[in-house]
Parts: C-alpha cells; structure tokens; sequence
C-alpha cells in the first residue's frame, strides 16, 4: 500500500510506528521484517505481553497492564495503543499467536515439535 491510497490519519499512525520502532531507512521487505521482529523481542514490554499471553490476555488484562506501565500516560487511549499492538503482533508474529474470537484474548501457541505449526 503506498502512501496516496492511505488515509492521512493512518499515514501519520503508520508513520509514528515506525519511528517507534527506529528501523534503517532502505530495508528490503524480509529485512524489514526481520529486524521488526528482532526490535520488538527485545523491547521489555513485548516481553512481558508474551508472558501474559501465554494464559490467555484479554483486552481488559492488557488494558490494566498498559496502564501500570505507561502511569504517565499515554499519547493515545490505551484501548488504541493495546489495538495498535496487537496488530503489530498480528503482522510480525501471526503463526505464534492468535485472536479468540468474541472475547478478544491474545494467546500465545506452542509450537509443536517438527511441524512449524503452533497448538495452545
């Protein structure tokens, strides 16, 4: 998607993520990728959202574990900020987590031995 089919809201959004996560400029699409997953491992609050997701994280769990963390608060609600992450975590680690549907709750699988694919 290039930046003229975007929204001017999305674009500015799409823009501060990416400054977030301060990628190289000039990065191939699988570059991209890889250092985007690398950054986000490395980032305490991914960490600790993968912990929480491994029992199960609901919207509401993650909005209260949002609020501790950023106490100061936040530049967006933290109903938006927990959906940005999840979408984030959507595109960069699909395979390893999923969305229950009607409850919202960000599970985290178990890969299953030799099969590449993930299980609860």
């Amino acid at each position: 998607m290039d930046e003229s089919s975007m929204v001017s809201s999305a674009h500015k959004a799409a823009r501060l993520d990416l400054a977030a996560l301060d990628l190289p400029q000039g990065l191939l699409k699988d570059q991209f990728y890889a250092y985007a997953i690398g950054t986000l491992r490395c980032t305490p609050l991914f960490q600790r959202i993968d912990e929480l997701a491994a029992d199960g994280l609901t919207d509401a769990q993650a909005y209260d574990f949002l609020r501790e963390q950023y106490a100061g608060g936040l530049s967006l609600s933290v109903e938006q900020h927990w959906k940005t992450l999840k979408a984030w975590i959507s595109v960069f680690f699909g395979g390893a987590y999923r969305l229950e549907v009607g409850q919202e709750v960000l599970v985290k699988g178990q890969r299953l031995q030799g099969s590449g694919k993930f299980t609860r």
